[in-house]
């Protein structure tokens, strides 16, 4: 009987590892879709801009209105998950992702192609809004930090690959191919979508108005509101790198489309390491001071960038390693503080989360595009001020928020 006890046991244990597993991998999916919808026609942006006749600030308004929009459409795809359930907003943003993505693959000039792409955004923002609710209502307390973990080291594959992707998909057709390989992931998707179990089992009672007003309700928590803004300052200085390094690697250094994919890639690769390297490191450094390191290696970053950015794409490309081992170092456990400070509606906290991340981001994104005489300076300067900037403010905010035990 005993033994019948212990295999019953097992088979639910393997069962639970099986589950936990598909789960990450999905989580992971959903979070990356932004990064594969832009960093895979990345190459692309010099190209475009010239077969399509237009301006670096119009081709990289593709870039900075698609994180803007995917922001604020978002914060309602998050409300509504709290009331209806995740997977109804999962099924509906995908479903519209992929019409997006057929359009912005034909696209006949740059007005079009922005406008799909702000479709694309909306599409992409349903499942991006969730991601974090999704892992609150699936994994314990105490596990949640290194489910963030995983899946930032799963998610950090999607920039190791996509660009080389849009790379060889360059080599055979043009940008249009990217899109509609982006369309065919996006079927993928849905379909791995369908089998997914919902995980909100306790759904809001609220009107739909009442629950777009969570989002208000969340955000006038001072503790959340002080965190969301701090962390989100991380997601300018990194927009602003992925905006103009094509254009750098590119037009500055005078390197081919599939030699900057895997500039990018390694760059992707040593954020991969770091975000796997986080889950041993902070068994040694307790997170909460991962989190102050990350904000003095982010002016490190831009003190080496400003000075020996210049001289040749692999210091360039070292520099820029450092800010980005340090976003990879900070995101766990900032993702789980800040989901920490609200014991209820998770899905509108999450995707206000996502929604001061994306919206800093195309900031970031703005000021790099406007018509500077050395991009490379100026892309350490933001690094530079956002690290001194964080590092006050991280001094103030983290004695007034709740702070997990085992991060201290």
């Amino acid at each position: 009987m005993s033994n019948e006890y212990i295999s019953i046991n097992h088979n639910r244990n393997n069962s639970r590892q099986l589950s936990v597993g598909v789960m990450m991998v999905f989580v992971s999916i959903l979070t990356a879709f932004p990064m594969m919808a832009t960093d895979m026609y990345m190459p692309a942006l010099p190209s475009i801009k010239e077969q399509l006749n237009t301006t670096i600030e119009l081709v990289n308004l593709t870039m900075s209105g698609f994180f803007f929009i995917i922001s604020i459409s978002g914060l309602v795809f998050g409300s509504l998950s709290d009331k209806f359930g995740r997977k109804p907003v999962i099924m509906v943003s995908l479903t519209l992702y992929i019409f997006a993505s057929i359009s912005c693959a034909i696209s006949i000039n740059i007005y079009f192609l922005i406008v799909s792409r702000l479709f694309q955004a909306i599409g992409c923002a349903g499942g991006m809004a969730v991601s974090s609710a999704i892992i609150k209502d699936f994994f314990e307390p105490e596990k949640k930090e290194k489910a963030f973990a995983i899946i930032g080291a799963l998610t950090g594959f999607v920039p190791v690959t996509a660009p080389i992707l849009g790379a060889w998909i360059l080599a055979f057709t043009s940008w249009r191919g990217a899109f509609f390989v982006l369309t065919l992931l996006g079927v993928i998707t849905l379909v791995f979508a369908f089998f997914y179990k919902e995980t909100n089992h306790d759904l809001s009672k609220d009107s739909i108005v009442g629950s777009m007003g969570k989002l208000f309700v969340v955000l006038f928590n001072p503790s959340f509101a002080r965190l969301v803004v701090l962390f989100a300052l991380a997601p300018l200085g990194m927009m602003a790198f992925v905006g103009i390094s094509s254009f750098i690697f590119q037009n500055t250094f005078g390197l081919s489309e599939q030699a900057y994919s895997y500039y990018f890639a390694a760059n992707a690769a040593l954020s991969v390491l770091a975000a796997i390297a986080y889950i041993r490191i902070s068994q040694i450094i307790k997170p909460i001071k991962l989190i102050t390191l990350s904000f003095v290696l982010s002016i490190v970053s831009g003190i080496l960038t400003i000075f020996i950015g210049e001289l040749h794409p692999a210091l360039f490309l070292a520099s820029i390693a450092v800010g980005s081992a340090a976003f990879a170092l900070q995101r766990p456990p900032s993702m789980n503080i800040m989901i920490e400070q609200q014991d209820k509606n998770t899905g509108s906290a999450s995707s206000l989360m996502f929604c001061f991340m994306g919206t800093f981001g195309s900031i970031g994104l703005v000021i790099i595009s406007m018509d500077w005489s050395n991009r490379i300076v100026v892309l350490g300067a933001i690094n530079v001020i956002l690290g001194i900037l964080s590092s006050l403010f991280w001094l103030y905010a983290k004695k007034r928020c709740k702070i997990p035990k085992n991060m201290i």
